[in-house]
């Protein structure tokens, strides 16, 4: 695992030809049943990729539990911190959401897997005191995941 500077929709693993970038998300469905997006990584992804609530609304439905979703087609991957959008993300779902990280960059270890601190921006964790111990002590994520700083 590597911890770099610079921008989930840019950065360039450049040892890696395909690069999955990943949108931390809640579980929090809409009326329509399309995940709620409506703020920080997930509302840059709902804009770039405006089919993408919907995709993860049918998704997290049929697979409740479930706390990564993989979109091959986009590049995309879910990855949980938290049940409703508007409470703190938890550290036991970001720990679930590790293990798929884990999984699929080990099966997919052509690609490079880039995501953004979880739960440290709306999910309102610490990245220094709650998250990076647990991603450093707990987890041994592979050298081609990639979390990023400043997003």
């Amino acid at each position: 695992m590597h911890i770099v500077a610079g921008d989930l929709w840019t950065y360039n693993a450049l040892a890696y030809s395909t690069i999955y970038r990943g949108v931390t998300t809640n579980s929090t469905l809409n009326s329509s049943n399309d995940l709620v997006m409506g703020a920080g990584v997930a509302l840059q992804a709902k804009d770039r990729y405006p089919e993408l609530p919907t995709r993860l609304g049918h998704a997290i439905a049929a697979a409740p539990d479930v706390s990564m979703h993989v979109f091959h087609d986009i590049h995309i991957f879910s990855f949980q911190t938290k049940d409703d959008w508007r409470k703190p993300s938890r550290l036991d779902l970001i720990g679930l959401s590790l293990m798929e990280l884990q999984r699929n960059a080990e099966i997919y270890n052509a690609y490079a897997w880039v995501l953004p601190l979880p739960g440290c921006g709306n999910g309102g964790l610490d990245w220094h005191s709650q998250v990076r111990p647990l991603i450093v002590e707990e987890y041994h994520l592979p050298d081609n995941v990639y979390l990023i700083l400043n997003n």
